[in-house]
């Protein structure tokens, strides 16, 4: 069921429980990660900075023994683990990273749950998102950069400078 060795998992939750249960885990000392940005929301007499999940509904966890499996699990406003067939899903660490250095490394940061179409592949050179490929797209009238997240069918839309890009070429 659960590796000996901590390996990450995601947690799905109930709508709009997941800042509550990401207190609880840290609170419970469990190694975990939950990926938010700023976004401007208006309201009929104000404007307001809130903190958005890049992923609505899901926490991740870093856990290595049932009994941390077990205790989650516990949680009031958990629904369960993501699974794949029977068994939790295990997210690579590779993957937690890249999320990491989009977050860290992105100016003007969107995420995204519409369909794009393929535009130009560009792979960042310079910069904190280095290595990273993405595409050119426009949204809302304007030029962007998309870094695809084949997890959960999300996108992360970033403004960067033209100057970090350079074309990709597959295959080299």
């Amino acid at each position: 069921m659960i590796d000996t060795k901590p390996c990450w998992y995601v947690i799905y939750t109930k709508p709009r429980q997941e800042n509550k249960i990401y207190k609880q885990l840290l609170d419970n000392h469990t190694k975990c990660f939950f990926p938010q940005y700023k976004t401007l929301r208006q309201w009929h007499d104000r404007k307001k900075l809130i903190a958005t999940p890049f992923f609505p509904n899901y926490i991740f966890v870093c856990i290595a023994t049932s009994m941390e499996f077990v205790n989650i699990l516990k949680i009031t406003g958990v629904c369960g683990f993501v699974k794949l067939g029977k068994s939790p899903a295990k997210v690579s660490q590779a993957i937690i990273d890249q999320i990491k250095l989009v977050i860290n490394g992105g100016q003007n940061i969107a995420a995204s749950s519409m369909c794009f179409q393929k535009g130009q592949t560009l792979s960042i050179q310079n910069g904190a998102l280095s290595g990273l490929v993405c595409e050119v797209v426009v949204h809302n009238g304007m030029d962007k950069i998309l870094v695809r997240m084949d997890l959960f069918n999300r996108n992360i839309l970033l403004d960067i400078p033209i100057d970090d890009v350079l074309s990709f070429k597959k295959g080299a």
